[in-house]
């Protein structure tokens, strides 16, 4: 019984395993996972998935992604699949501009709002945006940690707070 989705299931917990142990250097998401065929009383013979894989280090990133398709070529064989893998896109992670950084923490501390330094893990147009500007990002709380989707949620006092820090940082940018 050659059980594509078995195989596809199996990779997907094994690459959140390598991801966990690497502790926060590294993010994996598999985000589709398609099957066919698609119905519910037939064996998928194939499975085809997405892995998006994401460090702020590049060797870390490209270290990751050959440690997935090692896994993928185990899980293979333990489960007699075949295995193919195309690399579809990269973008690479960027620094944001200091002084646009030291300037939003500095409006929090003097608004003496709650802050802490992070790392985006998501693709925003501010990457491509540093090829041409000064760029830094504000976050605020999302309720869960649940982003870009329906159930986002984020307190009145939380997005003021994010406005407000907006509105000082640009005025101490606008001060240099």
């Amino acid at each position: 019984r050659r059980d594509a989705l078995i195989g596809a299931s199996k990779f997907t917990t094994r690459v959140r395993d390598l991801v966990r142990s690497k502790g926060d250097s590294v993010r994996a998401t598999v985000g589709i996972i398609n099957v066919l065929p698609n119905v519910y009383n037939a064996i998928p013979r194939v499975a085809t998935l997405t892995l998006d894989v994401r460090s702020i280090e590049k060797n870390e990133r490209e270290k990751t992604i050959n440690e997935a398709i090692n896994i993928a070529k185990e899980i293979a064989d333990e489960e007699k699949l075949e295995v193919s893998y195309r690399h579809l896109w990269t973008a690479e992670g960027v620094d944001f501009d200091k002084e646009v950084i030291n300037a939003i923490e500095r409006a929090c501390k003097e608004l003496n709002i709650r802050y802490k330094f992070m790392y985006s893990w998501a693709g925003h147009d501010a990457q491509y945006m540093t090829r041409i500007s000064k760029v830094g990002m504000i976050f605020i709380p999302s309720h869960l940690g649940i982003s870009h989707a329906k159930e986002e949620f984020s307190s009145d006092q939380d997005m003021t707070n994010g406005l407000n820090v907006l509105e000082k940082t640009i005025n101490i940018l606008g001060e240099s």
